[in-house]
């Protein structure tokens, strides 16, 4: 993981992912309230299902996690620059980095703090169950663009 987001190890599951998931989503320095809120989720998940809350939580991270990617290069022959979208494969770090922030764009708009948090914890638990949600969308978006100009891939 990148160590600009990688301040501390989460103390409770020792899970860099979680961290991460914290430290993006920390807006404006409520690290306590969002991991407080994390953590009832967590126990939420407990007592509802009888399964590790951790494994859940990483399973619908993983479920969403793209692989590729749309880069946009410039290919410049004879004075003539034409700009080409390219699929290009991401790293793991890049990977958990996307599924985050489009899990963050689908809550931007969400006034109250305590609406926020409960849709933030209903779109991971949509996307373990039901496999449906907005990160998924946006996986699905993303790999048609690939799918659309695959015929750039050689480049």
């Amino acid at each position: 993981m990148n160590l600009k987001y990688l301040s501390y190890l989460e103390p409770v599951y020792g899970s860099f992912l979680l961290s991460y998931f914290i430290n993006i989503l920390n807006d404006k320095g409520d690290k306590a309230l969002l991991e407080m809120h994390l953590y009832k989720f967590f126990v939420f998940l407990k007592i509802k299902w009888r399964d590790n809350p951790f494994l859940v939580f990483f399973e619908s991270i993983e479920k969403a996690r793209p692989t590729l990617i749309i880069a946009f290069k410039q290919k410049i022959s004879r004075n003539k620059k034409t700009i080409l979208i390219v699929p290009t494969q991401i790293n793991l770090n890049k990977q958990y980095k996307n599924v985050i922030k489009w899990l963050k764009l689908g809550l931007i708009f969400q006034l109250n703090k305590n609406d926020y948090f409960v849709k933030l914890f209903l779109e991971l638990i949509n996307l373990y169950i039901h496999n449906r949600s907005f990160i998924l969308d946006k996986k699905i978006e993303n790999y048609k663009l690939i799918v659309q100009n695959k015929f750039n891939k050689h480049y």
